[in-house]
């Protein structure tokens, strides 16, 4: 379903990707594991062509992203849903014209829903993450977890079979982390849908996981169930497991030591 093999990216003299190697079994939720700024974000870019690897191949449900034509992107994008860091929701729009935006803006005539079809839709996706009271509400006058619900429903309203989830209980509080968990796990179950979650929550990665991958210097350095990667003697996923600090790349480069 995705896989990519032996990406390189570097922006600039920063080496973020090195030899990346990863697969992602159709109907499976796989979590990057691993402290910020250690380019987690970066790979889920290269899943959707919004960055092309400096040499590797990406693909994506037997298409290969990194060599795609925009118009061939366009196609493959219409399978997947992002859920963003943020949320992304538009302020000046409701909850439910936020949600119902994918499906207005759709630029090719058979893929275009009546109008009640979308409001069908919306109301649907919004009872999925339990947000249908907050329908007429403005991003502003809702908490921040309700954004990233608001936003899973986006995403699900176009039915994707592949969902990406970038840092999707950062910034919010246990309760709603937990939310936000038990959310992914049943939208996976319900759906069937192959996600790909990257997170810093280790207790998250845990909740979601079907197997884990620790990322560490531009790779994942061990991959694993959940309770595999909670018993495992990899001394840097222990650190990162028992909160030690772990050098970054760069850190790592300022020391002189050797990287791959």
């Amino acid at each position: 379903m995705i896989q990519l093999e032996n990406i390189n990216k570097a922006f600039g003299s920063r080496r973020v990707l090195i030899n990346y190697d990863l697969e992602v079994k159709e109907g499976e939720t796989f979590v990057i594991m691993g402290p910020s700024g250690i380019g987690k974000s970066v790979t889920l870019k290269h899943m959707v062509g919004l960055l092309r690897p400096d040499s590797g191949t990406v693909v994506i449900n037997g298409h290969e992203v990194s060599t795609a034509s925009r118009s061939e992107l366009l196609r493959m994008r219409r399978e997947i849903g992002y859920l963003f860091q943020s949320g992304a929701l538009l302020n000046w729009m409701s909850v439910g014209d936020n949600v119902a935006l994918p499906l207005r803006e759709s630029r090719e005539r058979r893929h275009r829903l009546k109008a009640d079809e979308i409001e069908r839709r919306v109301i649907e996706e919004l009872a999925t993450v339990n947000m249908a009271s907050e329908r007429d509400k403005f991003p502003a006058e809702i908490s921040g977890g309700m954004r990233k619900r608001a936003a899973l429903a986006r995403v699900l309203v176009t039915g994707p079979k592949i969902i990406l989830y970038d840092e999707p209980t950062a910034g919010l509080d246990p309760r709603m982390s937990s939310t936000i968990s038990n959310l992914i796990t049943s939208v996976q179950s319900r759906f069937g849908v192959t996600s790909v979650v990257v997170t810093h929550d280790l207790s998250h990665a845990y909740e979601v996981g079907d197997r884990i991958g620790m990322m560490h210097l531009g790779r994942l350095i061990e991959i694993g169930t959940p309770e595999e990667i909670r018993r495992t003697r990899n001394p840097v996923v222990r650190d990162f497991i028992e909160g030690r600090p772990i050098l970054s790349m760069d850190e790592e480069t300022q020391l002189g030591m050797h990287l791959p």
